[in-house]
């Protein structure tokens, strides 16, 4: 299973590779078709751009972290049940929620708390550029930064769906990435702490079939950015913004459910037939040989 998951992984790294490639020639053929100051014309225009475009990102930053609605906190309180390993990934998770909520230029304002020092995540986090982004950092804890009356901490051990997301609210991201799924950790500290509701994003109910309940942070950041984006739809909402991996792989696997249910089924219906021709025959046979007897 592990080889083919590598083998897996690797397809997907060539694939983005090839694409990168594909891009950087057509680039180079365009340019190459160009005159020198056409060319010079080109760079001054592009480098405008994203000058422009980085500026205007930085407000849209700026804007969320003084004033931006609905709040979102990502609780790394976590990290000292990882190994190394998972807290690079928890890292490279709170980089990826960050750079949705900057390239959507959304609203949500985004809060990183039990960032202290003795974080065990923290040099992680450092070496990934964490605090040199706007966002709100905390030291403390969020159960001691926020008003428990508005805190939704989302958590797949949840009974009920989150149905919307509310511009007064905070909601509460476990910062969690374990390799082997430790249920309810998010959950029973929300509980410890006197945290009162608790939702599950509605995959169950609006997801693609057989989609994982289980999300990376930045895609539950992602999933909470565009649904404030569209204000609702959540058939949509989940379609863009559920990997495709994990769909794809979901699918397959209900797929060959669903195959493996149809094959039984064939099979127990060719049993019951022959069983109940064999019986035809026997009674075939006896009414044969009565005339005879």
């Amino acid at each position: 299973g592990r080889e083919r998951g590598e083998g897996s992984r690797e397809k997907r790294r060539e694939k983005k590779r090839a694409s990168r490639n594909r891009k950087a020639d057509a680039r180079k053929a365009v340019l190459q078709a160009m005159s020198p100051e056409e060319r010079e014309a080109h760079a001054k225009r592009v480098k405008a751009q994203v000058t422009q475009r980085r500026l205007d990102d930085q407000a849209s930053l700026q804007r969320a972290y003084e004033s931006g609605r609905p709040r979102v906190v990502i609780n790394c309180s976590f990290s000292g049940t990882m190994n190394g390993k998972e807290r690079s990934s928890l890292a490279k998770q709170a980089q990826m929620a960050f750079v949705a909520v900057r390239d959507m230029r959304s609203p949500i304002q985004l809060h990183f708390t039990s960032m202290g020092p003795e974080n065990p995540a923290h040099p992680q986090l450092e070496a990934i550029g964490a605090f040199s982004w706007t966002v709100h950092r905390h030291e403390g804890c969020v159960w001691d930064l926020f008003d428990a009356s508005q805190l939704v901490v989302l958590t797949p051990d949840a009974e009920q769906d989150l149905e919307e997301v509310e511009e007064d609210k905070v909601y509460v991201i476990g910062g969690i990435v374990d390799r082997t799924v430790c249920k309810r950790q998010s959950y029973d500290q929300a509980v410890d702490h006197g945290a009162a509701c608790f939702r599950k994003l509605p995959i169950k109910a609006h997801g693609p079939y057989g989609a994982h309940p289980i999300l990376n942070i930045d895609t539950v950041v992602n999933i909470l950015a565009e649904w404030w984006r569209r204000r609702g739809d959540w058939p949509g909402v989940l379609e863009q913004c559920l990997p495709l991996r994990r769909q794809a792989r979901e699918d397959t696997k209900a797929v060959r459910r669903e195959r493996n249910r149809l094959k039984k089924q064939l099979a127990g219906g060719a049993a019951d037939m022959e069983e109940s021709g064999s019986s035809d025959a026997s009674s075939g046979s006896s009414d044969s040989e009565s005339p005879g007897g």
